[in-house]
């Protein structure tokens, strides 16, 4: 299930009590055989108990995982952790596709799916081809609210770096809301997840070097400072007159995901190939409306299919690839 390298990745992750970085790969690789094993027999992963009680752990695994990322792992360390806690999260959405996409929302006020979770985790970990590939388990959701549409098909572009259809999304929906028939925790919950959207969005607009779309929720200078917004409304605390106690009111979903896109903004921040200076000897003006083509050619992206890299950011280490970019001068094509 692993190559070397993302072997090794693992093995960079950190060591928690019970969980042995060293033996993670074959861990992982185990729950997935057995799961691949139930759907081949048509078997759901409940007909299993004892695969249940390994996509139990897996679960306390991604969680563990996930919060290292959050709360203080750096350098191959994170990279590692959320590597981790993505193929976790993709296990468990693989575990339980069939029952999510007919009975759950993937954003919803307490919690967000496990395939939203890893493609993000996986773009934390700078793993573009794994979050090219986890995304496909969004394909099968659907939803009549057109804000949690517009926010699961953009996290699926940016998974897979579709950047221009995320613009082309919000210039279409500028003006969609939260509508009116919901309740006031419905409205909040899609207020949330809606300033989410926006700020994938900005996010995309700044690696594409364009102007963000317009839209019906508040704007911040960075899309940093979006998501750091829905994680503050999030949570409130609430004091009772006389000092009778205090109640916290949570959107744990919307702040969940906020945390996870703070970090992906974080990691994609100065790399968008649409922001680098013109090269020498080159015209500024003709650089800066290039169409950019970048195709990666290393084992891993071509086994996968995810060798388009266009109009997005640098490529990783170990990647191999072609940079062509394409303008016009004076009715002749431009190779540069």
């Amino acid at each position: 299930m692993f190559d070397e390298r993302t072997s090794g990745l693992i093995r960079e992750s950190p060591a928690l009590r019970g969980v042995d970085p060293a033996l993670l790969s074959q861990e992982l690789t185990q729950v997935y055989a057995e799961l691949a094993a139930l759907r081949i027999r048509n078997q759901g992963a409940s007909s299993d108990p004892e695969l249940s009680a390994k996509l139990n752990r897996l679960r306390r695994i991604a969680i563990i995982y996930e919060a290292a990322v959050d709360k203080g792992a750096v350098g191959e360390a994170r990279r590692g952790a959320a590597f981790v806690a993505g193929t976790a999260y993709g296990i468990l959405a693989r575990a339980f596709a069939d029952e999510v996409a007919s009975a759950r929302t993937p954003l919803a006020t307490c919690s967000i799916d496990p395939a939203i979770a890893a493609p993000l985790l996986f773009l934390v970990a700078e793993q573009n081809s794994d979050a090219n590939e986890a995304a496909r388990l969004l394909d099968n959701f659907r939803s009549d609210e057109l804000l949690i549409s517009a926010l699961v098909e953009s996290i699926r572009d940016l998974a897979t770096e579709q950047f221009e259809a995320i613009i082309r999304r919000a210039e279409r929906l500028r003006r969609t809301r939260p509508p009116d028939r919901f309740s006031v925790t419905q409205q909040a919950t899609q207020a949330l997840y809606g300033l989410c959207w926006s700020g994938i969005v900005q996010a995309t607009a700044l690696l594409l070097d364009r102007a963000t779309p317009g839209n019906a929720f508040s704007s911040f200078e960075t899309p940093q400072l979006v998501f750091d917004e829905v994680v503050r409304l999030s949570t409130q605390r609430i004091d009772f007159d006389g000092g009778a106690g205090q109640l916290i009111s949570s959107y744990s979903g919307p702040r969940h995901l906020a945390r996870l896109l703070r970090h992906v903004v974080d990691s994609l921040s100065g790399t968008g190939i649409a922001g680098l200076p013109n090269p020498e000897g080159t015209n500024a003006v003709i650089w800066k409306g290039c169409r950019m083509q970048t195709t990666c050619f290393c084992q891993r992206c071509s086994r996968t299919g995810a060798t388009s890299l266009s109009g997005s950011r640098r490529p990783l280490v170990g990647h191999v690839f072609s940079f062509t970019i394409y303008g016009s001068r004076a009715g002749r094509l431009v190779e540069l």
